[in-house]
């Protein structure tokens, strides 16, 4: 191909190219399009070639070439110079700062790099921008790892966020501008950037031109058209193999394997590297892996395999052991001053020039590891004294399976960056990045693995985004078979080029591939601290993935898998994978306006407490079925009242929120039918009763330390404890702390004071300000105690509420109880669990209550969670009481809709479930809905109204068990017939 330089300046065509000259106007040009630049920089216009149309917003064409600052200041690039063979110059107006950019033109695009940067400072914070503004036929791609693109229906951004970054071999960053027909043009336009421009290509024989290109995209997204996963466990490698049935029952493509099964450490890598089988269900390592890896295969399906991107033990093997690696990633380095003996806990340090503390390192980064030649020690605190040095105290030695040992005056020091407290990280400058994602690609060529992961891809990140950028493309470039790929947000990186194409984002419904329990049906088994999954809940979620075929089959909260054991107790598995199979049926056949349709159903999230969920809400919840000429789609509303419950919902690694009630025998709703009159159908889940009045033991008050909140990385890991419930019969628990036994934390935002008040407590704040108040959870008042509540999941007190319309909160290790104080006056107050916060409107699920165990609580609190504006609350509390749950049965309940009544005939005893779902019958499950029996009802007029009418449950049982309800009707289906 030839290839012509696009610089072209005519109003100095005379002037020798070698001469470089200031220009009021440049024209950038290639085959496609010619840009001119001109007064202080800025875009003039943007013309295709031929035809000579506007691209650019002719009143706004955008800023062009700027600088900006750490501070945010602007500094725009006013000038171009041209230079010789294709380079050209914009400076700043004071001739201070220039970025000298080399260009070359093809036929389809320009692509730009950045050769020199002239007086611009190496530093954080400095970064420089091209902007324009145009209509969508301009687009811009990047050209290595260096440099962020964004195309925006108002034009492209260009960013390069890390100019300090100038290390020889090393790109400065570039970018190709072109601009598209169409989809199908542009995907050809990158396929030739792809090529021509040497962007890291798959590691294939032979040269990669663009038909070879063609053929490898072809073959990718022939591989990947359906990416249904499963995500499976097993304690044996036997275990693993019988959930290969059920993955084939489901249609499933992909097997995905979470680290806790196939890598010795759990998540986090830790005294084993990072691609260390695990031998307890691999007993020949990756042999093991490989043969199970060729099974998957030979029954049509895939394996992959979960990775944390990057990250090295605190006592890896390899690179830390006894003489820790160079190459490990830090913030400082320095030396010591004073000679150091073996068990000397303060050191006197020199810090290098430039160092400065605290590191400016994202918050996830702890920085208080040092390494002295081959010792790491665990620094307690520095202290930057006045002359210039710091001395390092209570430093706990001989860290990670290091030494502890003496040094010299003069000793080397690096101070080590450490992401989240569990994992060191390479250095993105050094061998060793390339080391570990060759080590990576490797493992995956000789596994056959699909995809390469980078979960936690952050931890790179410790000197800019760019390191993970470049440690994904090291990865890319070294495998030869093609993959899939995704971060934690759900995003490829973009040196995984397919992703950058139309066809590709067309062909998975958008860019996001596959991430953990993302768009599958769930399959969760009850526990002492959450329900087991339901079909409802598989709908909800799987109608959110209708534009693409990322649809799977997990456990939907860490670490995310299934097993054969899993899928045989769940009584619905069976429903659950006809509906994953129905939704994937039914997707590719929905139009435009019936996707638009189920889109529109949902929404954002309005509750403002803090660590809210952000995902999606509907009112209702789409579900699909089978008919004779194709599927319909059925809207079915889980009916609510005017206020108080929340829209269905999801919560961040967790799996569906859906609105429910708890009430009593006897207790009124009044519920909103949005639909037309029906039966409604109904769910019931029998509680347990509760007595106040029993016997009741006191709380073992604790010396221990207060729990400390769990790590980002232990919310991410941890999931609800399953242990089983006491059987034995326990008796109630006194919570009621003194005054003494409390401490109230200060400096809070929302401050809950504390007095005593008779027999109880008076809790008191004030809100003078115009805006509500919410609390910093971590800075209520809190005592210390040993409880086991397993079996006493309830709580019981006596509250004199003043009708402030405040927020009264009981908090327990990851969960919350929530009493509005709405009312004036005393009311006892029972709460049968601490789930019922999670379908409240006025709380809600949060992520620190994503997991709990019930048979371990340590500590508690007790304040206001939250205040409205110009509000003074003050409350007393008393008898606050862990409530044993005593066995009971819902007895002939007669349900009361508007006029009419449902009566079943049959006992429903505590745990079980009692469904109708119309006909002459309701059943009853266990907690994992496994089908008992059916029970006979008779109705008389039973029909729910549209709008809002009362429901209400009787029985004549005299034990009175809580109740947990949902009642549903159903609107007008949507009709998909086949195609």
């Amino acid at each position: 191909m030839n290839t012509v330089h696009c610089l072209s300046l005519p109003c100095l065509f005379l002037q020798l190219a070698s001469a470089p000259v200031w220009s009021e106007s440049a024209e950038l040009k290639c085959g496609r399009f010619c840009l001119v630049l001109g007064d202080a920089g800025r875009p003039l216009s943007l013309r295709t070639l031929p035809g000579g149309e506007e691209v650019l917003s002719p009143h706004a064409p955008g800023a062009g070439f700027y600088l900006q600052g750490p501070g945010g200041q602007r500094t725009p690039l006013a000038h171009i110079i041209a230079n010789a063979a294709g380079r050209f110059t914009v400076r700043s107006a004071d001739g201070r700062q220039a970025v000298v950019f080399g260009t070359v033109s093809h036929d389809r695009y320009l692509a730009l790099r950045i050769e020199k940067l002239d007086g611009i400072q190496a530093e954080p914070g400095m970064s420089l921008h091209l902007e324009l503004n145009a209509d969508a036929r301009l687009r811009v791609t990047e050209l290595d790892y260096m440099t962020a693109v964004q195309n925006e229906p108002y034009g492209v951004r260009v960013h390069w966020v890390d100019l300090w970054h100038r290390v020889e071999g090393e790109p400065l960053g570039g970018v190709a501008l072109f601009t598209r027909q169409d989809e199908a043009d542009e995907d050809e336009t990158l396929l030739h950037i792809w090529v021509q421009e040497e962007l890291p290509p798959p590691k294939v024989e032979g040269d990669w031109t663009r038909d070879r290109a063609r053929a490898w995209v072809a073959e990718w997204q022939k591989t990947f058209a359906d990416r249904s996963q499963m995500i499976l466990e097993g304690e044996t490698l036997d275990e693993l193999r019988a959930g290969l049935p059920w993955a084939e029952k489901a249609r499933i493509k992909e097997i995905y394997l979470f680290t806790q099964t196939w890598r010795t450490d759990n998540f986090w890598p830790g005294a084993h590297g990072n691609l260390h089988v695990n031998r307890k269900i691999f007993p020949r390592g990756e042999e093991d892996l490989r043969a199970f890896s060729d099974l998957v295969r030979s029954r049509g399906l895939r394996l992959n395999l979960h990775y944390v991107s990057g990250g090295i033990g605190l006592t890896d093997p390899a690179y830390i052991g006894i003489k820790p690696d160079r190459r490990l990633a830090g913030w400082m380095r320095g030396t010591l001053t004073k000679t150091a003996s073996p068990a000397d806990a303060d050191l006197a340090f020199q810090p290098t020039p430039g160092a400065s503390y605290p590191p400016t390192l994202p918050d996830f980064f702890h920085h208080n590891h040092v390494r002295i030649e081959d010792e790491i020690v665990h620094v307690g605190s520095f202290e930057p004294l006045a002359d210039g040095t710091w001395l390092l105290r209570k430093c706990r030695r001989g860290q990670s399976g290091t030494r502890a040992a003496a040094h010299a005056a003069g000793a080397e020091a690096q101070g080590l960056v450490v992401a989240y407290g569990q994992n060191y990280v390479p250095d993105n400058d050094s061998s060793l990045l390339d080391e570990m994602a060759h080590n990576y690609a490797a493992f995956l060529n000789r596994c056959g693995i699909s995809h390469s992961e980078y979960d936690g891809a952050e931890i790179h990140c410790y000197n800019g985004g760019w390191g993970y950028r470049k440690f994904a493309t090291r990865v890319y470039e070294n495998l030869a078979h093609p993959v899939t790929a995704h971060d934690s947000s759900g995003r490829a990186p973009r040196c995984n080029f397919e992703y950058r194409l139309n066809s590709t984002r067309k062909l998975l419904g958008g860019t996001c591939p596959f991430t953990h329990g993302n768009w599958s049906a769930p399959v969760q088994l009850a526990s002492p601290s959450r329900v087991a999954s339901t079909v409802l809940d598989a709908n909800f979620v799987l109608s959110q993935g209708h534009l693409g075929g990322a649809m799977g089959l997990c456990r939907p909260e860490p670490m995310f898998a299934v097993s054969d054991r899993v899928l045989r107790t769940h009584g619905l598995s069976d429903r659950l994978i006809q509906t994953l199979l129905d939704w994937k049926a039914v997707s590719p056949l929905l139009t435009d306006v019936q996707r638009a349709a189920i889109d529109k159903s949902f929404g954002r999230p309005s509750n403002r407490m803090p660590e809210r969920s952000h995902h999606v809400t509907s009112r209702f919840v789409q579900t699909v079925r089978k008919t004779a000429g194709g599927y319909q789609i059925v809207p079915v509303c889980v009916m609510t009242r005017k206020s108080g419950d929340i829209p269905w919902q999801q919560g961040q690694e967790h799996g569906a929120l859906s609105p429910r009630q708890y009430v009593k025998p006897g207790d009124e709703l009044v519920l909103e039918n949005p639909f037309g009159p029906q039966p409604a159908k109904f769910i019931i889940r029998v509680l347990w009763a509760f007595d106040p009045r029993e016997p009741a033991e006191t709380i073992k008050q604790s010396t221990s330390k207060a729990e400390v909140s769990p790590a980002p990385s232990d919310v991410f890991t941890a999931g609800n404890q399953a242990a089983a419930q006491a059987k034995a019969r326990v008796t109630n628990l006194i919570l009621q702390p003194a005054l003494d036994d409390l401490h109230v934390p200060g400096d809070a935002p929302l401050e809950t004071l504390v007095s005593e008040d008779g027999a109880g407590l008076r809790l008191s704040a004030e809100n003078t300000g115009p805006s509500e108040l919410w609390a910093k959870l971590d800075r209520l008042p809190q005592w210390n105690a040993t409880a086991d509540m397993t079996g006493r999941r309830g709580i019981g007190l006596r509250v004199t509420g003043d009708g402030s319309g405040a927020l009264l909160l009981f908090m327990i290790s990851g969960r919350d109880y929530v009493i509005p104080i709405d009312f004036v006056g005393p009311r006892d107050v029972e709460i049968p669990n601490g789930e019922v916060a999670w379908s409240s409107a006025a709380w809600g699920w949060r992520m620190s209550t994503k997991h709990t165990n019930y048979a371990s609580q340590r500590q508690f609190r007790l304040g206001f969670g939250y205040l409205p504006p110009k509000t003074t609350a003050s409350v007393q509390v008393e008898g606050l009481t862990a409530l044993a749950e005593i066995t009971a049965c819902l007895e002939n309940p007669i349900i009361h809709v508007g006029a009419g009544t449902l009566t079943v005939h049959g006992r429903v005893e505590s745990g079980q479930y009692l469904q109708f779902e119309g006909g002459d019958s309701a059943a009853v499950f266990d907690e994992n809905w496994n089908k008992q029996h059916d029970l006979r009802v008779t109705k008389a007029s039973y029909s729910m109204p549209s709008g809002f009418f009362p429901i209400s449950i009787h029985s004549p049982s005299q034990a009175k068990p809580w109740l947990e309800v949902q009642f549903m009707t159903q609107g007008e289906p949507m009709k998909v017939p086949l195609r």
